[in-house]
C-alpha cells in the first residue's frame, strides 16, 4: 500500500476530515487530498458502507470537470480515500464574491456552466468495467459542491450520497439526503427519480450563477413553505435577473427547473451542446453583454481579480509546508533546525489567517456527509477543495442537519389552488416596459407553456393522497 504524509489538515466535518498528504516514491512527489471518516463513525456500518460507495463510483469517473478518487485504503487511523487536490474556490464562494464585485459576466457563467454540464454528462455516461451502464444520479449537485480551480477548470465532487443502480448502499424509506433547496420536485414529493433530478439542481445553479442568489433560499423560511415553493412555483423566466441573457438560454432555463421531469432536456450532454452553443453566440459578439468589471473575460480572470490575496496565501501555505515538511526530516536525521526556522520567519512574514469555508450565502441543510466548519485556524469543504474566504463576504455557512424525513405530503388548500391563467409564468407576461422592445420566440412561448402544464401537473399530484397525510419534518435521530 502506497504510503502518504499528512501535511496539514484541511477541514473538520460533521462526519470526517480532509487532509493535504504528499505521496513519495522514490523521485516522484504529488500532493494529493485525504478523506476520512471521525472516530465516532469508522466502526458505524452504514456510514462507512456510504464512504466506500463515493470511492467505488468517483473512482471510476475519469474527467477533468470531476473530482476523482485515486486511491483508497485502509490504515490504524480507518478508511480513507485520496482524491486530486484542488486548489480555487467552491462555486458557492465565486457566486457570494458578487455581492462585492457585482454579477458574473455572462460569458464567464456560460463557461462555468458549460464545465458544469460536461461533469455532470461524465457522471450520467458512467459505466461499470464490465461496460455496463450504471445510471448514476449525483443527487447532490449544489454550488458548495462544484469547485472552481485557479486553473479556470470547474469540478463536481462530492458524491458521497450519489446512487447507482444496484448500488448497496440504499437509501431509508422515507428519508431524503441532500439540501432540499436544490432538489428536484419529484424528489422532495418521494416520487421516483432518475438523472433528470441532477438537472433540475443543475437549473438552481444556473440560475444562482446568473442572479447571484438562490432560486430559493432557506434561511428564515420554513421546510413546509420552501417544498411548496419548489413543487408549485412557477420557473423564473431568466431575462428577469439578466435582461441580455439571450432567449436560447432563457428557454433552457425554463426547461431545466421545469416541475415535470418528462419536460426537462433529455440529458446532460443536450445541456452542455445547447450551453456550448449559446457560449460562442456571447463571445462572438452576437449578444452585447456589459462589463463593468475589466479583466473578468474569462474564468481564471474572474479568479485572479476577486480572489488574488486568497492565492497569494495558498502558495504561502504551501511553500511553509514544504519548508516544515523538510525541516523535520532534518531532524530526524540529526541535521540543523535551519530549515524550521525559516519556516517560522516566513510564516510570521505572510500573517496570514485564513478561514476556510464550505460555501458562502445562507444556511443550507446539507447531506449525511461531513461538512465544513469554521474553525479557528483553518477549514475547508470536506471535498478536498483548498479555499479560503475574506470574512467580509462571507455570509452563510452550511449547517449540518442530517436528514430530513417525510410524514405528510404537501397540501394544496383552496386558497393555494389557482387558475390556469394564475400558473402562468410571470416573467412571460411581464410589462412591456421590462421586457423593452425583445419579443419571446415562438420557442421559448412554447417551453413557458410546457412549464406551465407542469405546474399543474404538479399541482394535482401534489394533493394528499388517500393511504393518510405525511407531514414534513426533519428527522429526530440521527
Amino acid at each position: 500500500m502506497r504510503t502518504y504524509r499528512r501535511l496539514e489538515v484541511l477541514a473538520r466535518g460533521g462526519m470526517g476530515s480532509v487532509e493535504r498528504v504528499e505521496l513519495r516514491e522514490g523521485r516522484f512527489r504529488r500532493v494529493f487530498a485525504r478523506k476520512r471518516l471521525l472516530d465516532a463513525y469508522r466502526d458505524d456500518p452504514d456510514v462507512r458502507e456510504m464512504f466506500l460507495d463515493e470511492a467505488r463510483l468517483a473512482g471510476l469517473i475519469r474527467h477533468p470537470n470531476v473530482v476523482s478518487v485515486v486511491d483508497v485504503g485502509e490504515d490504524a487511523e480507518g478508511p480513507f480515500l485520496v482524491m486530486d487536490l484542488v486548489e480555487g474556490v467552491s462555486l458557492a464562494e465565486l457566486v457570494a464574491s458578487c455581492r462585492v464585485h457585482g454579477p458574473l459576466p455572462l460569458a464567464v457563467v456560460l463557461e462555468l456552466a458549460t464545465q458544469v454540464a460536461e461533469g455532470l454528462r461524465a457522471a450520467h455516461e458512467l459505466r461499470s468495467p464490465e461496460g455496463t451502464p450504471l445510471g448514476l444520479i449525483h443527487r447532490d449537485l449544489t454550488p458548495g459542491n462544484v469547485l472552481v480551480g485557479f486553473d479556470g477548470l470547474a469540478r463536481i465532487t462530492d458524491f458521497g450520497i450519489a446512487k447507482a443502480a444496484g448500488q448497496s448502499s440504499e437509501t431509508r424509506a422515507g428519508v431524503l439526503k441532500g439540501k432540499p433547496s436544490y432538489m428536484a420536485p419529484e424528489q422532495l414529493t418521494f416520487r421516483p427519480i432518475d438523472q433528470r433530478a441532477d438537472l433540475f439542481s443543475f437549473g438552481c445553479l444556473l440560475y444562482e450563477l446568473l442572479a447571484g442568489r438562490r432560486l430559493y433560499p432557506q434561511k428564515g423560511v420554513e421546510l413546509p413553505e420552501l417544498v411548496r415553493r419548489v413543487v408549485q412555483e412557477p420557473p423564473p423566466d431568466l431575462q428577469d435577473v439578466r435582461a441580455e441573457a439571450p432567449d436560447a438560454l432563457v428557454e433552457l432555463g425554463f426547461e431545466l427547473l421545469a416541475k415535470d421531469p418528462t419536460d426537462r432536456p433529455a440529458n446532460a450532454a443536450d445541456v452542455a451542446e445547447r450551453l456550448r452553443a449559446i457560449h460562442r453566440e456571447v463571445v462572438d459578439g452576437q449578444v452585447e453583454e456589459r462589463i463593468d468589471e475589466p479583466g473578468e473575460g474569462s474564468v481564471v480572470e474572474v479568479l485572479e481579480r476577486r480572489f488574488a490575496e486568497r492565492r497569494r496565501d495558498l502558495e504561502a501555505r504551501r511553500h511553509t509546508s514544504s519548508v516544515e515538511v523538510a525541516a523535520k526530516r532534518d531532524r530526524g536525521r540529526g541535521g540543523v533546525v535551519v530549515g524550521s526556522l525559516v519556516g517560522v520567519v516566513v510564516l510570521v512574514a505572510v500573517g496570514w489567517t485564513i478561514v476556510w469555508v464550505a460555501g458562502a450565502g445562507e444556511p443550507e441543510t446539507v447531506t449525511e456527509t461531513e461538512t465544513a466548519t469554521v474553525t479557528e485556524a483553518a477549514t475547508a469543504t470536506e471535498t478536498a477543495t483548498v479555499t479560503e474566504t475574506e470574512p467580509e463576504t462571507v455570509t452563510e455557512a452550511e449547517t449540518v442537519t442530517e436528514a430530513v424525513t417525510v410524514t405528510e405530503a404537501v397540501t394544496v388548500t383552496e386558497a393555494e389552488t389557482v387558475t390556469e391563467a394564475e400558473t402562468v409564468t410571470e416573467a412571460v407576461h411581464a410589462p412591456a416596459s421590462a421586457r423593452g422592445t425583445r419579443a419571446a420566440t415562438t420557442r421559448r412561448a412554447t417551453t413557458a407553456a410546457r412549464a406551465r402544464d407542469g405546474n399543474a401537473r404538479m399541482r394535482a399530484e401534489s394533493e394528499p393522497t388517500n393511504d393518510g397525510i405525511r407531514r414534513w419534518g426533519w428527522e429526530e435521530s440521527r
